[in-house]
């Protein structure tokens, strides 16, 4: 005979054992256990799944998940598209927004017209509240959101 633990190893790979206590609660079929602290005295219905019913609502999961993660790149791929198509009239801009948007240009020049920045690169902007100065030329429509 092979030692305990290997023997127990080894019957593990082959067999499965099921509690004739416990039920799926949705297709009352046998659970499977893994070693003997999982098994119950008296019957009922158990609070985990079978082994089909698991995977069933796995791939549920996984289904629901991957939609709405296609939903979200799509959401993410048309407001990234409507950002790059609008135009801003500068000629109705508020001395506070010309104001603002002179500071960003000093504080991240030339990153600005060449190409993105982040909140973070504004540092120069003021030395405090530089998201909220951010906000609000977002807000205006005078500053592109790009998430990417």
């Amino acid at each position: 005979m092979a030692p305990g633990v290997t023997l127990a190893s080894f019957i593990r790979q082959r067999c499965t054992a099921f509690d004739d206590n416990q039920v799926c609660p949705k297709c009352a079929e046998l659970i499977e256990i893994k070693n003997r602290s999982e098994a119950r005295k008296i019957p009922q219905r158990s609070t985990k799944l079978c082994t089909l019913c698991q995977n069933d609502q796995d791939a549920i999961a996984l289904a629901a998940k991957k939609a709405k993660a296609a939903e979200l790149e799509r959401q993410l791929v048309e407001y990234v598209g409507k950002q790059l198509t609008r135009t801003v009239d500068y000629s109705a801009l508020s001395d506070g927004q010309a104001l603002l948007l002179l500071a960003l240009d000093r504080a991240v020049t030339p990153r600005l017209t060449n190409g993105g920045f982040r909140v973070g690169d504004c540092r120069g902007l003021a030395p405090r509240y530089v998201g909220d100065f951010m906000l609000q030329l977002r807000e205006a429509g005078l500053v592109v959101d790009n998430p990417s």
